[in-house]
């Protein structure tokens, strides 16, 4: 691989990275996996029936990603290997990123029972080790930039 397109794929990565967490992050946030259910009096609608919107956006926030990042990656650059690195890393991120979610809730729920010894092992098992393993063997079997982003995914699901 030539250092023009090793230039090109780490500034399509970054660029993905950023319109990430400008535009899918805010969303992520908004996840309810760990509150606890309401109670007749909390909710806000007087119908009684709980406020789906979020829920709606999680699954299309990364539809929409990969629909309209090509044009706006293109809004940064104009170089085609770099829009292309980055439709690359939109592509595998946008779709697995919901999965770091329990990650989060899960060490964040043991950490609030008191427990914070073993939620630190298992991220640093998980999104260190895990991946250092994971780049020595899948990616150094498959070589290939989607084998490389997918360690993401693959190791938010074993801490979780």
């Amino acid at each position: 691989m030539s250092a023009w397109v090793q230039l090109a794929a780490a500034l399509g990565a970054g660029l993905a990275a950023g319109i990430m967490g400008i535009a899918l992050i805010p969303f992520l946030e908004r996840l309810r996996l760990f509150e606890p259910e309401p109670k007749t009096n909390d909710v806000p609608h007087t119908d009684g029936q709980e406020d789906t919107a979020p829920v709606c956006h999680r699954p299309t926030m990364g539809g929409l990603l990969v629909l309209f990042g090509r044009p706006f990656l293109s809004l940064f650059t104009d170089d085609p290997a770099v829009v292309e690195a980055g439709m690359q890393r939109l592509t595998v991120m946008s779709f697995s990123y919901f999965i770091s979610a329990f990650m989060d809730g899960a060490t964040a729920a043991s950490r609030g029972l008191g427990k914070t010894i073993l939620p630190v092992v298992f991220i640093i098992l998980g999104s260190c080790v895990f991946r250092i393993i994971w780049i020595y063997t899948v990616f150094a079997s498959f070589r290939t930039i989607q084998a490389l982003y997918l360690v993401y995914a693959f190791s938010w699901i074993i801490t979780s």
